[in-house]
């Protein structure tokens, strides 16, 4: 990351001055770096580079479908996750700028019935602290990437879902990013303006940019949409309505340089606002030099220019979004492969490309072994302690409930164990361990983690929220 922020940090000692001259060369270049990065044949990739008012290249490579052979083009739609945040965000600055809030309110003074499981905390959560991902809530990604809880379902289970020890203490002072509370916040949104959070986007940023192939699911996005793989393999797409204004939006290169221009050209009322950090990425070293605003993670390691930028990853699809304000210079990269470094990658080499005019050459090379910058969109999957010892699972059909989670279902067929959490069904098997007796395949974005859990005195505890106390599902009658 040291060497990323020093990129960043010389390229802004430069005006940005890629011509039409050198497109051909950042094309090869760019070729050079999916061939090497992707095996797989499958990947499609839609890139965009442009300044405020013009576009310096547009161009899709590889399939949106492998299959049947469909090219990417800049027309084709990708799941882009968490840049959506950035929607959100400026959605409440435009209700700000109209009178209808403030983004220093106390979200209770807009959803009365907002309540976390820590009520000191709940009382003082402003819209800000929501968009800053500082009120200290751990991720709990599961509660709504694993069930088919509604929105309304998560929003009434918030006051179930655990801080860690010292909460109150680390209040405003840590970085947690959380979906959760995007979520939260398109909530703000629908009681702020009479309007869902689909439609509000649609009439207050989408429309005025003619943002026409950009919609909210993959339900809306068309039929150019691309298809998400992983391994080789199509997978479905996933559908995060529960979710909608953290991560739900698809997108092509052709709208997300519109969007991305418009701040640029600074076309919003205060939207400086947006990307100025609000606490530090980095909690053991809290400086706001690379730090989180809202919507956007933030480099100000050179005064002389900034950069701001956002990823998101979703099941097979990856996207990467930057932008300068003194350079007049902004990027796109959309991906159809799970959790690929593609994004990143190209955007390294863009960099590399404008500070040398040249390739990137073997000193560089390090980058390309690393994330650009963090995916936070993954499913964190920490180390946990052993602390307990554990019993035998029961034989019988049992069902268990947690308040937050919903409820497990342990059952036997053909001598097998098994547990059903809504339409997962995860085979049971015995392990070794100080803390825990059994584990069980867990797929996350078609990836398969064997994971931990505890079964003890009737009752079923998963670390679904690492750093938390276990999410503890107990014996219930129904």
């Amino acid at each position: 990351m040291k060497v990323v922020a020093l990129a960043l940090s010389l390229l802004s000692l430069n005006a940005w001055a890629i011509s039409k001259e050198d497109i051909g060369a950042l094309n090869e270049l760019f070729i050079k770096t999916i061939e090497k990065n992707e095996k797989r044949a499958h990947t499609g990739v839609a890139v965009s580079v442009f300044t405020a008012n013009e576009i310096i290249m547009q161009k899709g490579y590889g399939f949106a479908d492998a299959q049947k052979e469909t090219p990417v083009t800049n027309h084709t739609a990708f799941a882009i996750g968490s840049t959506t945040k950035a929607f959100t965000s400026l959605g409440l600055k435009l209700l700000e700028n109209e009178g209808h809030l403030k983004l220093t309110d106390k979200v209770s003074e807009h959803l009365i019935d907002f309540q976390l499981a820590n009520q000191k905390i709940s009382e003082q959560v402003t819209i800000e602290d929501l968009l800053s991902h500082r009120i200290g809530l751990p991720r709990h990604d599961f509660a709504w990437y694993l069930t088919d809880f509604t929105q309304d379902d998560l929003y009434s289970r918030l006051k179930f879902y655990n801080f860690p020890v010292g909460a109150e203490e680390k209040f405003r002072k840590t970085f947690e990013y959380n979906n959760l509370m995007y979520m939260v916040a398109g909530k703000v949104i629908e009681e702020s303006s009479g309007k869902s959070w689909p439609d509000y986007i649609q009439q207050a940023v989408l429309n005025p940019l003619e943002m026409k192939d950009t919609s909210f699911g993959k339900a809306k996005a068309g039929l150019d949409v691309a298809t998400p793989y992983l391994h080789d393999k199509a997978i479905a797409y996933k559908e995060i309505s529960n979710i909608a204004s953290a991560g739900n939006m698809y997108s092509t290169t052709t709208d997300m340089t519109k969007w991305i221009q418009s701040f640029l050209q600074k076309k919003w009322k205060g939207v400086d606002d947006l990307t100025n950090a609000r606490i530090g990425l980095d909690n053991e070293n809290p400086d706001l030099k690379y730090g989180y605003a809202l919507g956007w993670m933030t480099n100000t390691m050179n005064p002389k220019a900034s950069w701001f930028f956002h990823g998101g990853n979703i099941d097979g699809f990856s996207a990467m979004v930057l932008f300068s304000y003194e350079l007049n210079v902004g990027t796109v990269v959309l991906v159809n492969d799970n959790a690929s470094e593609l994004n990143d990658l190209l955007v390294t080499d863009l960099l590399r490309y404008e500070l040398v005019r040249k390739p990137v050459d073997k000193d560089f090379n390090s980058i390309k072994k690393r994330f650009l910058f963090p995916k936070l969109d993954q499913i964190n999957l920490a180390s946990l302690p052993l602390t307990t010892k554990s019993e035998k699972v029961m034989d019988e059909v049992t069902l268990f409930e947690n308040p937050g989670y919903g409820v497990l279902k342990s059952f036997s067929k053909d001598g097998k164990d098994y547990l059903a959490y809504f339409k997962n069904v995860w085979e049971i098997k015995e392990m070794v361990d100080d803390t825990f007796n059994y584990s069980f395949p867990l797929e996350i974005a078609g990836q398969v983690y064997e994971y931990p859990m505890l079964i003890e005195q009737g009752r079923i505890s998963i670390p679904f929220q690492p750093g938390t106390p276990f999410v503890k599902f107990s014996l219930t009658k129904e």
